[in-house]
């Protein structure tokens, strides 16, 4: 019988292979799936092993990894309002009542503000992402108020980088009298990015 190590392993480079063939352009595949195909290679890495007693490593990770996946089957079933730019994970709101938390378990979610009427109204806006990379593109020329937080990554706020674990940036730009996007944005391990629209 297999040994844990040997699946956990085996499971680790296929995802690896999948994840450079898609990053290379050569296949096309929803990035959600890593997650799930990860907790199931976990599952039958617990198995292989378990008469060799418990893997506590993997046994953790299963359960971040169900945790992550919980709180994104949830956010799935909610009703979606905005209407989506290319990608199953970018969102671009069009109204103030398009806007809803975003959240993704695993993988990458654009979230673009450009089409939002700049009003004088403030647009309050919340991002998570479990593992992977979250992205705001806001227009120019608004008040921005930002609060971004990673437990494990990178944060790029207007080109301002921090990086390590549990991270956090807090930036204020100031614009009386125009519309205001209050941003807050949450990573598990992975990267927040804000940035300007170039329009």
């Amino acid at each position: 019988m297999w040994s844990a190590r040997i699946v956990a392993g085996a499971v680790l480079v296929v995802l690896g292979i999948g994840w450079l063939l898609q990053t290379a352009g050569i296949v096309h595949f929803d990035s959600n799936i890593i997650a799930p195909i990860a907790l199931i290679g976990i599952g039958v890495a617990l198995v292989a092993g378990s008469p060799r007693g418990m893997h506590v490593p993997l046994l953790i990770a299963g359960i971040v990894l169900t945790a992550v996946l919980a709180g994104d089957t949830g956010m799935h079933n909610r009703t979606m309002h905005a209407q989506p730019v290319s990608g199953s994970s970018a969102q671009r709101p069009l109204t103030a009542a398009d806007i809803h938390p975003y959240s993704v378990g695993a993988g990458n979610l654009v979230v673009d503000l450009t089409a939002l009427p700049h009003n004088g109204e403030t647009y309050r806006i919340s991002g998570r992402v479990g593992t992977g990379r979250l992205e705001v593109i806001v227009p120019s020329g608004m008040a921005v108020s930002v609060d971004a937080r990673s437990a494990v990554g990178n944060l790029d706020i207007f080109g301002q980088h921090s990086s390590g674990i549990s991270t956090n940036d807090l930036v204020n730009i100031s614009y009386p009298g125009r519309t205001r996007f209050v941003l807050h944005l949450r990573a598990g391990a992975g990267s927040i990015q804000v940035v300007h629209d170039h329009a």
